[in-house]
């Protein structure tokens, strides 16, 4: 299930990302950075709240898209992402890998917020790559997956 929803969102999410900020151009992501700073103050929690985490992320990811008014899109992202949330915060259990993908999603706001959509596409898709890779050897190594 976790390699059919990762290449579902590799198929759609870099080209949502791209279609926003092409359609919406340079300027500040406000819900998306809201979302992001409430991802790092969980991090940095010595109880990191992974359902909290995982609707931040979730959250941040939606903003992403939303700002491009497709609403089909976004509806369509929604169910992907309430499967990723799940399988994210089961893998954080095993492997806390949330610094680094909110290093990863900070790199994507910017390139966002600067207008380069190239560059948001790209960034995008190495983070759900890297995910994918992540999440499949974390659950496989536990017989899920």
């Amino acid at each position: 299930m976790a390699e059919e929803l990762y290449a579902a969102r590799l198929a759609v999410e870099p080209a949502a990302v791209s279609h926003s900020v092409a359609s919406r151009g340079p300027g500040v992501l406000t819900t998306a950075r809201q979302s992001l700073e409430r991802a790092q103050a969980l991090i940095a929690e010595d109880d990191c709240d992974f359902a909290e985490l995982g609707l931040a992320n979730r959250n941040f990811h939606r903003e992403l898209y939303a700002v491009g008014g497709n609403s089909f899109l976004c509806d369509f992202v929604d169910q992907l992402y309430d499967l990723t949330t799940l399988v994210a915060t089961t893998g954080w259990r095993i492997m806390a890998t949330f610094s680094k993908e909110a290093e990863e999603h900070q790199a994507i706001l910017q390139a966002a917020e600067a207008g380069e959509s190239d560059r948001a596409y790209d960034l995008l898709r190495a983070h759900i790559e890297t995910s994918a890779e992540v999440v499949s050897s974390v659950l496989g190594s536990r017989g899920g997956s």
